[in-house]
């Protein structure tokens, strides 16, 4: 980095807020396209997740985020879960950018071990968190290459294919005005933390951006600026034709990576991970992974207690995206949109505005393809709050049954085809 830009880059955290983001606007140009030599895409092989993971290791190190790892990689306990996505730019098969989403889950967050964004989160929306984000040094100065491509990549996403209404992300203090100026993020009303164990007690600020709300702010920032200098434009309008986005045959929200051959290489042969993980994160994967092909992952852990597996869920609840709406019998006559948001055969979690009576029967019809609708009856058996309710199936039926077989293939990466599921409706 030259002189000018580090000089520019320490006076700005003391200019006035609307003046630094002006600034920072200001220098942005995003007028070409990334070249057509690099595709965007979610990470699928033992290859792009090993460089993904190296060059964040890489960058980490240098930056002084964390301690160099004997296996030269930066694999965090978040990456084995089916619900987190690792994004990457590759050219010529070669990494040379990376991101990830850490959805929300039993697991939690990074971000949630210190900042909490309850109060800015509405009801029912679903939070991911960006995390491990790294440019190889020989882009790192070419933003309209790498690193805004990646962004949009990541919004778009989240926005189409992920199911998610909110971001969150920590990053160190003096780089959240570039995202806060370029892609509307708002600093988590707190503290700057001052030690961040997951960045080896580097400072950190807490950001968080509902998708939906950006685009309106980014409107209103950027009107009237010119197409070059304009992130509105570019984030919600242009389309790039190396964009590589899942090939989806029905409304599921995660794209399951981690075989039992690249949990066992990274997270048992690479690194210790899995020989790190509490009694409770344990019971939570056994649960995720009940697959036979995935039972040896376990064999040489130490015994759970018993208590570990008290009050877990018996069946795993697979990330949907399915729109439905329901009609419930007696107390409420009249039709309720919902959202179905996880899914198992027997029961699955809803949200919907509407006041949802417990113990109420219902027949539900809910959309698993965007040409095929299941029927069934259900029961609402409790009520989490902020809308969120959990249903049991009382009668199904074959459709809904082989979908969710489907989803289950899917996470244990089984050969079944979409055209095998029974489309009857």
């Amino acid at each position: 980095m030259g002189i000018f830009k580090r000089l520019l880059r320490k006076g700005m955290k003391y200019l006035p807020e609307p003046m630094k983001l002006s600034l920072i606007r200001s220098f942005i140009d995003v007028s070409k396209d990334p070249p057509e030599a690099i595709h965007f895409r979610v990470a699928r092989t033992q290859s792009e997740l090993e460089q993904a993971f190296g060059l964040l290791h890489e960058e980490y190190v240098r930056a002084g985020y964390m301690e160099p790892h004997p296996s030269g990689l930066r694999v965090t306990k978040y990456h084995i879960l089916p619900s987190t996505a690792v994004l990457v730019a590759v050219v010529d098969d070669e990494v040379i950018g990376t991101v990830s989403l850490i959805k929300s889950s039993d697991f939690g967050m990074p971000f949630d071990t210190v900042f909490s964004a309850a109060e800015d989160i509405a009801p029912g929306e679903s939070v991911a968190e960006v995390s491990s984000l790294a440019v190889r040094r020989d882009y790192q100065g070419k933003r309209d290459i790498v690193l805004l491509p990646l962004i949009k990549y990541l919004v778009e996403y989240c926005e189409c294919y992920f199911g998610v209404d909110t971001l969150v992300m920590t990053c160190h203090p003096d780089r959240f005005a570039i995202y806060q100026a370029l892609a509307g993020w708002h600093p988590i009303e707190q503290e700057v933390v001052e030690n961040y164990g997951f960045a080896k007690g580097a400072p950190a600020q807490g950001g968080i951006a509902n998708i939906a709300d950006t685009y309106q702010e980014l409107a209103a920032s950027f009107a009237g600026k010119r197409p070059e200098k304009n992130m509105y434009r570019y984030l919600r309008h242009r389309r790039f034709k190396n964009f590589q986005f899942p090939d989806r045959e029905f409304l599921h929200a995660n794209d399951p990576v981690m075989t039992y051959e690249l949990i066992d290489y990274f997270f048992k042969r690479r690194t210790s991970l899995m020989f790190e993980f509490s009694d409770r994160e344990i019971c939570i994967l056994r649960g995720m992974y009940d697959h036979p092909k995935f039972a040896a992952l376990f064999e040489d852990l130490k015994p759970l207690p018993s208590e570990a597996f008290r009050n877990e869920r018996k069946e795993f609840r697979f990330d949907v995206n399915c729109p439905g709406r329901t009609l419930v019998k007696g107390e409420v006559n009249y039709p309720i949109d919902v959202s179905v948001i996880s899914a198992s055969k027997n029961g699955m979690m809803i949200f919907t505005k509407a006041n949802l009576p417990s113990g109420a029967s219902l027949q539900l019809q809910v959309a698993i393809s965007s040409r095929h609708k299941v029927q069934m009856d259900v029961i609402s058996v409790w009520d989490q709050g902020q809308k969120k309710h959990g249903l049991q199936i009382v009668q199904s039926n074959e459709q809904w049954e082989s979908f969710v077989e489907y989803l289950g293939n899917l996470l244990n990466h089984e050969t079944l085809s979409p055209s095998t599921v029974k489309l009857t409706g």
